[in-house]
Order: C-alpha cells, then sequence, then structure tokens
C-alpha cells in the first residue's frame, strides 16, 4: 500500500495534501507533532474529512518527531481522539503509552508498535522487529536510517527474512531502493513525502512510486536494475529505463543505488538478483577489476558504464562512447571538429577521448590535478597539461571544441564552473555531459559569448538506449 506522511503545519493544508495525491493512496498517517495548533475537535473529524484509512501518530522529539512536552499529556493527547475514526495508531516501543494501548484495542484501533533507530541499521534487525510487537495483534515498525550499501543490505536482509511480518521504514539517501521494492518482500506500506526533508532528501510522491516505479506491480519475479555512482539520485537514467519497461510491458525496474563501496555493492546485487546497473562518477574504472569479461571498448577505454549480468557471470560494457558522438554529429554534421580539448580525466573522459580519436580529431586533455592529465594523455598518445589560466592559450589552440566531462556543475558543486574566465570567441563548441542542471555555468560563459552548446541529456538518452538494449535484448520504444 502507498502510504501518505501528512507533516504540514494544519490540517486543512494536509487535507490539501491528500485530495492532491489521493488517486494513489491507500491511506495517510498524520503526524500531529507537526501541527502548529493543537485541536481537538478538528482532529476527531479529520478522518472522515480525509475520505480514507488513516494512522495518527504523536512522535517525541527523541524518535525524530517535534512533541517536546511531557509523556502524560501526550498519551492523554492521543487518547482523546482515538474514538473518532482512526484506522491505526502508533506508538513507541518504550515509551509510556501501555494505557493508550489499552484504549485503542477497546475502540477497535489497531496498533502500530514502533523502534526508531536514528544512528543507521541494528545489525540483528530481523530478531530486533520479531521483539517489537507487544501483543500477537499489534504491527512491529522499524524506522531505521542507513548510511551506507553494508546497511542497505542489512535492511532487504531483513526484509526478505521478515517477509510481511511488519513494516521495515529505511529512511535517507542510502533506503532509497529499500523504499520502491519494500513492497515486494509484504511490507504493509510504502511511506512517501512529495517534499524534501532532513530524513528524505529525495522526495519521493505517490505518482512517482505509482507511475514511474510501478510499485503496486512489482514481485519476487521482477527483474531489477539500478544505476550506481556517489552522487547519484539526481539521475534521470530511472526516468529513461523505468518508462520503457512500461511501454514495453516488461515486469522489470530500475533503481538509483548511491554507493560508497564497490564490492558491498555486488554483494547487495547477489542479495537482489540485480540483472545489470549503469555505472557513473567515479566508478566506471574501479568496476572493471570485479567483473568477468569486459567488451573491447571497455579493455581499450578504462572506463565501463554498463554492466549485464550473464550465466558467467557479470560482463562490463561501454555505450558512452555512442552517447557522446550521436548528439555532437548531429549538431555538426560533415564539419566534425579535428581539434578538442578535454576537461577532466575521470571515467567519462576516458569515453570521450576514445571517441573523439576514432573520429580523427586530436586532444590536449586538461585537469586540475596535472598528473592525471598527463597520464591519460601517455595512455592515449595525445597532449595532457594543467588546468589553469595560464594554460588558457595553449587551450585556444584545440578549443574547435571543448567538452566538459569532469562532476564541476553538478550537486553540490553547481557554482563551479572548470574553466572560469576561459576567453571564449563565439567559435568553439562548448559541449558540458553534465545534465543536472540543464545549463551549467561553464555553458552559461560559452553561450554568452555566441558558442554553440551541448549539455549531457542527448548522451544520457543515448547511451541509456544502448544499455537497454544489453539489459533486455530489445530495441529502445520510440
Amino acid at each position: 500500500m502507498i502510504c501518505l506522511s501528512l507533516t504540514r503545519k494544519s490540517l486543512d493544508e494536509n487535507l490539501r495534501e491528500i485530495e492532491r495525491y489521493k488517486k494513489y493512496l491507500d491511506l495517510a498517517e498524520l503526524r500531529a507533532d507537526c501541527l502548529e495548533k493543537w485541536d481537538t475537535e478538528a482532529l476527531k473529524s479529520f478522518p472522515r474529512r480525509a475520505g480514507l484509512p488513516i494512522v495518527f501518530s504523536l512522535r517525541r522529539s527523541k524518535d525524530g518527531g517535534f512533541w517536546k512536552g511531557g509523556e502524560n499529556e501526550r498519551c492523554s493527547r492521543i487518547a482523546e481522539v482515538l474514538s473518532s475514526g482512526y484506522t491505526w495508531v502508533d506508538l513507541e516501543k518504550h515509551s509510556a503509552t501501555d494505557s493508550v494501548a489499552g484504549i485503542a484495542t477497546q475502540r477497535g484501533v489497531r496498533i502500530i508498535r514502533s523502534l526508531h533507530d536514528p544512528d543507521g541499521v541494528p545489525a540483528k534487525l530481523t530478531q530486533l522487529i520479531r521483539d517489537i510487537p507487544e501483543n500477537d495483534d499489534e504491527i512491529p515498525r522499524a524506522i531505521i536510517h542507513p548510511r551506507s550499501v553494508a546497511d542497505l543490505r542489512l535492511v532487504f536482509r531483513a526484509l526478505r527474512e521478515t517477509s510481511g511480518a511488519g513494516i521495515i521504514q529505511a529512511m535517507g539517501k542510502w533506503a532509497f531502493p529499500a523504499r520502491i521494492l519494500a513492497g515486494m518482500y509484504g511490507c504493509l506500506f510504502s511511506l512517501v513525502s512529495p517534499e524534501a526533508s532532513e530524513d528524505d532528501p529525495l522526495p519521493l510522491s505517490p505518482e512517482t512510486l505509482e507511475e514511474l516505479y510501478r510499485c503496486r506491480s512489482l514481485s519476487l519475479s521482477t527483474s531489477v536494475y539500478g544505476i550506481i555512482g556517489n552522487p547519484v539520485l539526481h539521475s534521470r537514467s530511472p526516468l529513461i529505463h523505468n518508462t520503457a519497461y512500461r511501454k514495453q510491458d516488461l515486469n522489470a525496474v530500475y533503481l538509483p543505488f548511491q554507493v560508497d563501496d564497490v564490492d558491498e555493492f555486488f554483494a547487495l546485487a547477489d542479495e537482489l538478483s540485480i540483472q545489470g546497473f549503469s555505472v557513473t562518477i567515479p566508478y566506471k574504472s574501479e568496476i572493471i577489476p570485479r567483473l568477468q569479461r569486459i567488451s573491447d571498448d571497455v579493455a581499450a577505454i578504462g572506463a565501463c558504464n554498463t554492466v549485464v549480468r550473464t550465466s558467467q557471470g557479470f560482463a562490463g560494457y561501454n555505450t558512452d562512447v555512442r552517447g557522446f558522438l550521436l548528439p555532437l554529429e548531429k549538431l555538426c554534421g560533415k564539419s566534425f571538429p579535428k581539434r578538442a580539448v578535454i576537461i577532466g580525466a575521470g571515467g567519462a573522459a576516458r569515453a570521450v577521448v576514445y571517441g573523439l580519436q576514432k573520429a580523427g580529431t586530436e586532444i590536449l586533455i586538461v585537469n586540475r590535478t596535472e598528473e592525471k592529465a598527463l597520464n591519460l594523455a601517455r595512455e592515449f598518445g595525445c597532449r595532457g597539461a594543467a588546468l589553469s589560466s595560464g594554460n588558457y592559450g595553449k587551450m585556444a589552440e584545440y578549443a574547435e571544441l571543448v567538452v566538459q566531462t569532469s562532476a564541476a556543475g553538478m550537486h553540490p558543486l553547481e557554482d563551479v564552473d572548470p574553466a572560469e574566465g576561459y576567453p571564449w570567441t563565439g567559435e568553439e563548441i562548448a559541449y558540458d555531459l553534465v545534465y543536472v542542471p540543464e545549463t551549467t555555468r561553464f555553458l552559461v560563459a560559452a553561450k554568452a559569448a555566441g558558442c554553440r552548446t551541448l549539455n549531457g541529456a542527448p548522451m544520457l538518452q543515448a547511451q541509456g538506449e544502448a544499455q537497454y538494449k544489453l539489459f533486455t535484448g530489445m530495441e529502445y520504444p520510440r
């Protein structure tokens, strides 16, 4: 089920939120601790006005809520509204709510018994969930905050082992895949909140959960794909792949996985039987030694952006070259650049250098760390230099095309122009592989000088379509 978290400051605002998303909702949780004003009569009429089942919560500050009063007063306030149509009430495992539990039972309100861990994921999460209920009629709920891929793997293991015995609610950027897939394992509901918060830096609306990720149709037979990187939650790849899965009615889902440890991710990939994944910054080179087979392009480039599970293990490919060249060829036509400057020396730069060299373009690689630029230049037989204003004259000799491949311009580096102060003439083509935001400071400066520009969105689409065929064996639907 899809449960909307209601955290607005007034009941009327919360009701408007319900109306906005009602066609996607099964229930909502009213966080009464978020209300600016306590109005007993209005709270009693809220379930009737909402028109769908409501969980009532009055969460303490120690559990991530905003209630700062005493326990006796809190219990009294919960008890006074329970006879008015609430379907569930959330009561903490370690709290003074025993009397409230008795009142809830008498009035036919089901109890969700919750345990909050703001510091990570308990190692024995499965047993902890089984120990939460005070009696057989209560529904256990663990609200946890994974801090790594290893923590996320513990969450998924507990989801599998508890198999619908309660609610595992994982919060934060590391938890996003668990929020999407929880229903596959019989979790009672998936909590959604359309606005970002400290707990949920990536908003997840009911519409996104149902329309993009098709949460109601996911099952243990669903093929799981994804993208790994750090950062990665901004990625539009889920939109590219999930839209096509829906179009072709495939039982598959594609998710972003924030990764801090590649080996831990491979363990998670086995836990979830992940069938394939895209790779972005900073893992395009680091991933290669973990693969059982790589394509000739990956061997030549030294970077992999696509991994597919096969009967012999994981195989690596690179679709970045095709993705990079197609938009550029469309823009240039027959007048393809004979010289180019590449900013950056990571995995994306490797694919760009490889593709341009195959097209016959002479290349200068520049990077803030000069050694990295020189090492990559030696590897590919081109020139390298430090990225600095002192080398702008040297860059101008190659700047028919200037390709920005670094993380500059991406969150949290939106204000960074890696070539700040470069003397654009208006004759160059400026190509930034960043696509969020659509116009980086690098592109703003180039446009102001009259340059033709490209951002990374067409490349993302083109390489994603090639990945889609590797993942599914099918052409990307138009």
